[in-house]
Parts: C-alpha cells; sequence; structure tokens
C-alpha cells in the first residue's frame, strides 16, 4: 500500500513539476502566474503527504496558520531527525524546489514574502483566513506584489480563488 502511494506520490509531483514548467518559461513569467503556480503546488503536496499518512503536516496543533519552513520542511526532509513530536519523519519528498527558499526554510514567494498556510487542525472542515472561514482542509496565499497579508483578499494569490495569471 505504502509503495502505490509513493508511486502516486512521485507521478503527482512529476505533473507538477511539468505543469510549473510550462508556466515558468520565458512569456509566462510574471509573478502573478509563478505564485499561483506555486501556491497549487504547496497545496498539492499537503494533500500527498496526508494520503500517504492519514494526517495533516501541521506543526501546531492549537491554531489553523502554521509556520511556513516547518511545514516546508515536512514536505522536503532533508534528514531522519525531528525535534517536533507533530512531524512524521519520513524519506519520501512530497515539494521539490528550485528556489524560492529562504534561510530560515521558509518558501517565499516571487515578492519575497513567505507563503501563508493554514489547516484544519480541528477537522471542523473549514480553515480560518483572517475573519473568513474557508471551506476544506487547507488553505494557502501569497500577500501578493503590494507585500501585505490582506488573509486572501486585495492583490494576493489564494488557493481558494480563481487563478490571477497575468496582472488582476
Amino acid at each position: 500500500m505504502k509503495t502505490r502511494i509513493a508511486i502516486y506520490s512521485v507521478l503527482g509531483i512529476a505533473i507538477i513539476a511539468v505543469l510549473f514548467l510550462r508556466f515558468h518559461s520565458p512569456g509566462f513569467h510574471d509573478g502573478y502566474s509563478v505564485s499561483t503556480m506555486q501556491v497549487r503546488i504547496i497545496q498539492s503536496a499537503i494533500e500527498q503527504y496526508e494520503a500517504a499518512y492519514s494526517r495533516l503536516p501541521f506543526s501546531r496543533k492549537d491554531q489553523d496558520e502554521q509556520n511556513n519552513g516547518e511545514v516546508i520542511a515536512l514536505l522536503v526532509p532533508t534528514s531522519n531527525k525531528t525535534t517536533n513530536p507533530n512531524q512524521v519523519v519520513t524519506n519520501i519528498v512530497f515539494l521539490s524546489l528550485s528556489s524560492g527558499q529562504a534561510p530560515n526554510g521558509s518558501f517565499m514567494d516571487p515578492w519575497g514574502h513567505a507563503y501563508h498556510i493554514t489547516m484544519d487542525v480541528s477537522a471542523k472542515g473549514t480553515v480560518s483566513v483572517g475573519h473568513n472561514e474557508i471551506p476544506g482542509k487547507i488553505a494557502v496565499w501569497s500577500d501578493g506584489p503590494n507585500g501585505l497579508n490582506e488573509f486572501g483578499e486585495g492583490d494576493d494569490i489564494a488557493s481558494w480563488k480563481p487563478p490571477k495569471f497575468g496582472h488582476p
């Protein structure tokens, strides 16, 4: 069963990589397009982790918004050592980063701001994003070019909203 999950994970990552490369090519290289793809790649990696381990890769059990760097560390394992009791130690790579990672481990958007990641830690069927409840288990968003966290509003690029390819 774990072999099947690993195979599906690898295939999913390959498909996402192909899509990312397609939209990351010249002529399609603006920040909105890159951020839109990265938001969806992060969400997909979290969903693959959940499929493999029957749990979300949250770093904090007491709040929906998670520490970007700690979640990314679970999706991009670099060792078998962990000090976080919430982590499942794994050698499966759910997210492959070629760029955009800060020295503190956070995954950064094209404007140099860490992506926001929220997860449904209480299994209520929604995630809290600002004053809104978003249906689902996972929400990921970028602050957008203005660098302000508008909780998915304004120029933010959000996983629960239609893609913003090009300028809004």
